[in-house]
Formats: C-alpha cells, sequence, structure tokens
C-alpha cells in the first residue's frame, strides 16, 4: 500500500508517488509556457504573434481553403473579438483576405492570400521543426502517449 501524505489543495490523503492536481497543472503551465516563448522567439523575425501564425496553418489546411472568423476563433480557443482583431493584423500584412460567403453574404469567410501561402512555403518548415526539437528528449512512442493523455483531459482540439 502506497503512503499517504496530506494534500492541501483538497484537504485529502493521496500516494506520495501520484502528483498532485497542483503539480500537474504547474508543469503543464512550465511546458507550455517554454512552447509559447519558443515560438514567439522564432516567429518575432515574421513580426507574427503564434496565434497569427496558427492562423494561416489552420486555414493552409481547410480543404475548403476559408473558414468564417467564429470558426477559426473557436478553432484557436480565443474570443471572436480578439480574432477579428487578429485578422485585421493579418489582413494588413496581406497575408489574409476577407471575402463574402457564396451563398450568405452576411458571413465572411477568411482565406490564405498567395503571400500567406509563401510565408508558410518559406519558412513552415523551419517552424516545424524547432517546434519538434522542444520535444526532442521525448521518443515517438512517448509523444504519441502524451498526445492521448492531453486528449483524455479535453487539453486538445482532437478527440
Amino acid at each position: 500500500m502506497d503512503a499517504l501524505v496530506p494534500d492541501a489543495s483538497n484537504a485529502r490523503s493521496h500516494p506520495v508517488d501520484v502528483p498532485t492536481a497542483r503539480e500537474l497543472i504547474c508543469a503543464l503551465l512550465r511546458a507550455a509556457t517554454r512552447v509559447s516563448a519558443a515560438q514567439a522567439q522564432h516567429l518575432r523575425a515574421l513580426r507574427l504573434s503564434p496565434s497569427a501564425y496558427h492562423v494561416l496553418v489552420v486555414l493552409r489546411t481547410e480543404p475548403q481553403g476559408a473558414l468564417q472568423l467564429s470558426a477559426l476563433a473557436d478553432r484557436l480557443s480565443i474570443t471572436r473579438a480578439s480574432m477579428s482583431g487578429l485578422i485585421d493584423r493579418l489582413e494588413a500584412k496581406a497575408l489574409v483576405a476577407r471575402r463574402p460567403h457564396a451563398r450568405d453574404g452576411r458571413r465572411i469567410l477568411v482565406s490564405l492570400t498567395d503571400a500567406g501561402t509563401a510565408l508558410l512555403d518559406e519558412r513552415g518548415a523551419t517552424f516545424e521543426s524547432m517546434l519538434q526539437g522542444l520535444f526532442a528528449n521525448l521518443t515517438h512512442a512517448d509523444q504519441q502517449q502524451l498526445l492521448r493523455l492531453l486528449q483524455r483531459t479535453g487539453a486538445t482540439d482532437r478527440a
């Protein structure tokens, strides 16, 4: 039987070798901060935020080639107002364009421009390589297990 220690976060006892929720959250936050900092540093030369770059990648992988602003906001887990500002900035850089929906003129679609596609073509592989480097100390199996565990917590958009 595992030794028990008090857990002040929930006033219960838990096994010593089982991390507390606080420890898990702190580890996740440290990892997220590390990833965010590496992305920001890499994208600084492009004058793009990680969120802006993610918008470009999402649009590139979209089968229809365009998405409504609300769908983009949902995919990136940010508010529609924040997404609108992000699209304004990307549009000012000529990386995305807005256009009316073909069947419903009230809806606006966002798509990549040729310049946005070119940026991803030129810099995408380098960026993805940098991201892979963040997980270089994990085996392929470890990475798969990490993704499965995060999916079980609802922390990813893939279930």
